[in-house]
């Protein structure tokens, strides 16, 4: 745990690289998942691109703690950096939806395996 005061622009600027990362990650998810016709197996790639989808979820969500940590901390809050949070699970929301259609898609179609 961090002693004295934390920097409230240093947390909001690793918050803010969190939330790059897992929309790079959910757009990696995006692209194998449409190009998974190119592959002779189906499964692998769609496969990795749920895993790429859950490591997205998990770093959004730790990014948010994160921030939501160093900014409770703070006496002074900033009202417009509390409003990252509700971007962060509005697309966490997102990536769940197409996780569960992928694999409905993917794993309910007998042909796939």
């Amino acid at each position: 745990m961090l002693e004295g005061p934390i920097n409230l622009g240093a947390a909001y600027g690793g918050m803010q690289s969190s939330m790059r990362n897992m929309f790079l990650l959910s757009s990696i998810g995006l692209a194998l998942i449409g190009l998974s016709h190119k592959f002779s197996k189906v499964a692998i790639p769609v496969t990795a691109s749920i895993v790429s989808f859950c490591v997205a979820i998990w770093v959004g969500l730790q990014g948010m703690a994160d921030f939501e940590a160093a900014r409770l901390n703070k006496s002074n809050h900033t009202q417009t950096w509390n409003r990252w949070k509700f971007v962060t699970y509005t697309y966490v929301t997102f990536i769940v939806f197409i996780i569960g259609w992928t694999v409905k898609r993917t794993f309910m179609n007998n042909s796939v395996m």
